[in-house]
């Protein structure tokens, strides 16, 4: 499945300097380009001469393309954050576009990749660290192509920098969250995982040591794949209770929560599981507010964008930049507003 969104940011002329420009005040041209009031014509025209002149010849645009291989709920938050960024940073002459894709192999991704590498002016690449990804990064490196990887690192070999957030510390402080709220004496873990980003293998990283070193009375008693599917993140946990029971923990670092909170509430432990999860959307609002999910670590994707976008235009611009930026999570409560 394929989502194509595009988005335009670029500066026009202020109405003050094209007033200075046609030797008229700032009301008039407001009236000239709004079609209100009255204002003789010799004057509109100089007014429409004068806008002409500053914008100029329409200049090239400089196309990015976001290439996004991650699920549902990711891409569509996606494309609102490129909306309100387009709207905001009116400064960056960018054409934005997305391709977003969901259960798409990684080879046909990758070929997605090349293709739009063919056109672009540059790309921002979501997606896993698999050869085939790495491979067509790399390619559009060595082609002259800024690459910048968003949210998801890939090797330093095959992209020219990295926005995203600190996932090591969001597992760690995930660690601690549900260390603090389970007092059992022996507490089983389910973690809910979707392999190959290396952002997903960072959270990992932090919540295991974390949970190794702090709480020795927790363990991770069962690892399942759910592709950031909400549909079979509800069946592992459902398979999960069946044969084991409950467990006093669920962290997931994968899309698909609603299907989590689905499972618990079928299961009658909406309440009494400690769950703690990522991605910021509608679903997971509505499982905080009912208390159906403890915490969420939640990142600032508008945000993120904005200084993937800003990175992209010091690259092809020729400006210095940072190549590698990470914002600090936020953690996320029934009692958290926002």
């Amino acid at each position: 499945m394929e989502q194509k969104h595009e988005r335009r940011v670029r500066r026009g002329p202020s109405v003050s300097e094209v007033a200075e420009a046609a030797g008229v005040g700032t009301a008039t041209v407001d009236r000239v380009l709004n079609a209100c009031g009255t204002v003789a014509p010799g004057t509109r025209l100089r007014v429409l001469e004068a806008l002409d002149a500053l914008r100029g010849p329409e200049p090239k645009r400089r196309r990015v393309v976001i290439v996004c291989e991650s699920g549902d709920s990711f891409n569509r938050a996606l494309a609102e954050a490129v909306g309100l960024v387009a709207r905001r940073r009116r400064d960056l002459d960018l054409e934005v576009e997305v391709h977003s894709s969901f259960n798409l192999s990684l080879l046909a991704f990758s070929q997605r990749i090349e293709r739009a590498a063919e056109t672009a002016d540059a790309l921002i690449i979501v997606a896993r660290a698999n050869p085939h990804v790495v491979r067509a990064s790399r390619a559009t490196k060595r082609r002259g192509k800024p690459v910048v990887c968003l949210a998801t690192d890939l090797p330093r070999a095959c992209r020219h920098g990295y926005v995203g957030s600190d996932e090591e510390s969001a597992g760690r402080a995930a660690a601690k969250l549900m260390g603090d709220l389970i007092h059992e004496p022996e507490g089983r873990v389910l973690f809910i995982a979707c392999g190959g980003y290396q952002a997903s293998a960072a959270r990992e990283k932090g919540f295991a040591e974390v949970l190794a070193h702090g709480f020795p009375n927790l363990r991770v008693d069962h690892w399942v794949e759910v592709r950031n599917d909400p549909d079979l993140a509800y069946a592992e946990v459902l398979r999960y209770a069946r044969e084991r029971g409950a467990p006093q923990g669920i962290y997931s670092i994968a899309g698909g929560n609603s299907g989590v909170g689905r499972a618990l509430a079928e299961l009658g432990v909406a309440r009494e599981v400690v769950f703690i999860g990522h991605e910021l959307n509608a679903h997971s609002r509505a499982l905080l507010a009912s208390g159906e999910m403890n915490y969420l670590l939640a990142r600032d994707q508008e945000q993120e964008l904005m200084l993937g976008l800003t990175m992209i235009d010091a690259i092809l611009s020729g400006r210095p930049h940072l190549d590698r930026e990470e914002r600090q999570i936020r953690i996320v409560c029934e009692h958290t507003r926002g």
